[in-house]
Formats: C-alpha cells, structure tokens, sequence
C-alpha cells in the first residue's frame, strides 16, 4: 500500500477537536432532553435518543476519515500503462570543471555549453534526454525523460560548485553518461559531448571503446580555441593557460562512430539535430510501465453512503408519537 500525499494525514488530527465537540454537545443535548421530558419519561426515551446521537456521529466522523483517505492518495495494486517513445534517446554531458569558466568564447566556455544544450532539447521535442554533468567525479542530474522542460530549468545551475572533486575525469563523464540510457530497445542513442577536452585523469578513449560497444554514438562538441586563456589553479597565486584539445575529443568521437565539432562551428548542432530528426524522430518505440492503482473512488464512495447514514438515522424519530 501506498500513500502518494502523506501530507493530507494530518487533517486526521482534526478528530480530536471534533470529538470533542461532540461529547460537549451530547451533554448539554442530554440535559435539555431530560429537562424536556421529565424524569417520569427519561429512561423510556433516552435510550433511543443517545442510539442515534452515537450512530450519528459515529459516521459522521467516519466520512470524514474517508475524505482525508481519498486526498491522500491511498493506492495498491500496480496496472500497467503503455507508452510510446521517439526511437531515439540523447544524453547531453556537460563538463563543469573550473577550465569551462574560460572566456575564450563567449559568454564562456559552460555558458556556450549550456546555450547549445539547450537549443539541443528544444529542437526535439519528444525525444528521451538525459543531462549528466563531471569534472573529478560525475552524476547523473536529469534520468533519461521526455520532460524538456525540467533540463531547461536545471541547466542554468550547471557549474563547477556541484560537484566536490578537483579536476577533470572525462572519461568518468562518459562513463556515467552511458550508463543514464534506459535499458531500453531505442533506435538510436547519442551521447553529446560538451568540454574543452581536458582530462587529468582516466582514459577517454576506454570510455568511448564502451560506447561504441552498446551501440553509443558520441558527439564531441569542443568548447575552447587553440590559444585559450590563463586560469587560476586555486592557490590564488599562479594560473595556467588551458587551451582547447581537439585532438583527444576527436578521438572520442571517432571510436564511437560520432563526430567532432569546435562549439563555435555553426554546422555542430545542425548536424546532430539533423542526424537525430532522421534516424530517430518518428520511430516510435512502446514500452510499459508500471503505475499503482490509486482507490480514492472506493473511499469517497465510502464517504456518500455514512454521510446517508448520517443525515438518515439524524430523520428518525427518536421519540414515539
């Protein structure tokens, strides 16, 4: 059993003051009742009257619990639910490390990033992306979804403070990438590369070599130029100048079957989009997923029939004509 809005729980403990309420009222209703009939005639009537002031607020109070139940979501029980999915799924990996801060293109080497993955996400609409950032370390931010709008709203916040680690670890960043592809029977995966390709440890091209094997493409996008610029190592008395390796991206997306582009060539994403609209768009995948069944029905069902009860023992007669 599941509870999709725990929060809702909470009104339960409205019980207390409304129990409460009802033990107040019974007394005083039973002091104006016998009042009313005399002591003669109390023990013939208040029988009968304290049976239906109980039943009366027994399921008052039981309708209620129904309500708080329904808005809560209770559900058990799982059906599945077919969807159907673009043929193709791309995860974008972003390189956060400090050298990205680089203004040797504008408005810096991650903020030129961030532009084309977002120009990415939008040009394909329906298509399953995922968003996966790395320097020393790497995570997954964004699973593979279809939700393009929640990569446009992460993306700004895409920098190097995520992440704990020094340094860069591409072929980490690969790795993780690859591994935020559903296991699923996409007609095509690409994997697009932004970084400038500085990498102080592991091998990227072992990295791509696995990609190529589960049928990966790589797109390298190179963010930098030749000459670079001065960055500081964070000691805050030396920098050094990180420059653009094209040749270890090109690598990358050699072994994989991809390409490679310079971030300021205006044919890189061209390419992949186009690449992406032809292999992939409109080979429609189908797959199920699981969801629980949520039973608010039975519950407000539950809560029609006491409030019934309420209002109908409440039209009885309690005293006989």
């Amino acid at each position: 059993m599941n509870v999709a809005r725990p929060a809702f729980l909470a009104l339960l403990v409205l019980l207390v003051p409304l129990t409460g309420f009802f033990i107040l009222r019974y007394r005083r209703a039973r002091s104006e009742t016998a009042a009313v009939l005399g002591s003669w005639r109390e023990d013939e009537y208040l029988t009968r009257w304290q049976a239906v002031y109980f039943f009366r607020s027994l399921s008052f109070s039981l309708a209620y619990c129904c309500l708080v139940f329904a808005l809560s979501g209770f559900s058990w029980g799982v059906r599945p639910v077919l969807e159907r999915h673009s043929g193709l799924e791309i995860a974008c990996a972003i390189d956060v490390s400090r050298s990205m801060e680089i203004r040797d293109v504008e408005p810096s080497r991650l903020g030129r990033s961030i532009e084309l993955c977002q120009q990415l996400v939008s040009s394909l609409p329906g298509t399953r992306f995922s968003l996966t950032v790395f320097k020393g370390d790497a995570t997954v931010e964004i699973p593979a979804t279809e939700d393009a709008e929640s990569i446009a709203q992460f993306l700004p916040h895409a920098k190097p403070t995520l992440l704990s680690s020094r340094g860069t670890d591409l072929e980490r960043g690969i790795d993780v990438a690859i591994d935020s592809f559903r296991t699923s029977d996409a007609s095509m995966k690409l994997l697009v590369l932004f970084s400038d390709g500085e990498s102080l440890a592991g091998n990227p091209l072992v990295a791509a070599r696995a990609a190529k094997a589960k049928g990966i493409r790589i797109f390298s996008i190179g963010a930098g130029t030749d000459e670079g610029a001065l960055v500081s190592t964070g000691s805050g008395t030396n920098a050094i100048r990180s420059r653009l390796k094209p040749d270890i991206l090109k690598a990358v997306a050699d072994l994989s079957d991809g390409a490679y582009y310079p971030i300021s060539d205006p044919r890189a994403l061209r390419e992949v989009i186009d690449l992406a609209q032809k292999a992939g768009v409109g080979a429609l995948t189908e797959s199920y997923r699981y969801e629980p069944i949520d039973h608010y029905q039975l519950f407000i069902i539950a809560a029609v029939i006491l409030l019934i009860v309420y209002l109908g023992v409440g039209a009885l007669p309690w005293v006989e004509k």
